[in-house]
């Protein structure tokens, strides 16, 4: 999966994208059961929002939330949840 992406650390997939997209792509198989109780009656959400812990240089997590990853790619959801963290710091 690494394979061509050069030395830019964003780009580089790693076990914690991986299992974002498997939770993701699990959740939505089950999309009819994720949603609130509102006056009595069940609305299913819209949006699926997964949030992840992503280390930030050793120094602290940083929660992160990923809405809809069972759509993207490994590469796109590593290079979003990199992207909120270098932002974060």
């Amino acid at each position: 999966m690494n394979k061509n992406i050069g030395d830019d650390p964003g780009k580089k997939v790693t076990f914690n994208h991986v299992m974002v997209k498997a939770i993701a792509w699990g959740a939505w198989k089950q999309r009819r059961d994720w949603g609130r109780i509102v006056f009595g009656f069940f609305k299913p959400c819209k949006e699926l929002g997964i949030t992840v812990l992503c280390d930030q240089g050793g120094k602290d997590l940083v929660p992160v939330t990923i809405f809809n990853a069972h759509e993207m790619t490994l590469q796109e959801i590593a290079l979003y949840l990199n992207g909120k963290v270098i932002k974060a710091k």
